[in-house]
């Protein structure tokens, strides 16, 4: 079959950087961001955080092509507050706290169900 090896969608090889940054030329206070072997999900969840800050003037991402593990991430700021290198660090801390607490809740949730009884659960075909 033509399909790619699935390890290739997300292990990087020896001579693969994770991420490259290079600063756009045309647009001031913009960076073009290149990251290796992620898709959809990063680049929604970072472009979504990157939005809601005030001093983001643009942020957007892109996938090449469907068969190229590469995410392409633009970003611009004003530039009084922070560089782009600064905003997708904090946006990377911001969802990294987010997935925390979200992980938090959810052992939370978890250890309350798995110390109810048997007779306290609802049955599988009663969820169906």
């Amino acid at each position: 079959m033509n399909a790619p090896d699935r390890e290739e969608c997300y292990v990087l090889d020896a001579s693969e950087v994770k991420m490259v940054a290079q600063e756009d030329a045309k647009i001031t206070n913009a960076v073009n961001f290149t990251i290796a072997k992620e898709d959809h999900t990063v680049g929604n969840l970072l472009v979504s955080q990157l939005l809601k800050y005030s001093d983001v003037r643009f942020a957007g991402y892109r996938i090449p092509h469907p068969l190229e593990y590469i995410l392409m991430i633009k970003l611009q700021t004003d530039g009084k507050k922070r560089d782009p290198i600064e905003a997708i660090t904090q946006a990377t801390k911001d969802r990294i706290s987010e997935l925390d607490q979200l992980k938090a809740e959810f052992e939370k949730a978890k250890n309350v169900f798995q110390g109810r009884t048997d007779v306290d659960a609802p049955e599988y075909d009663e969820m169906m």
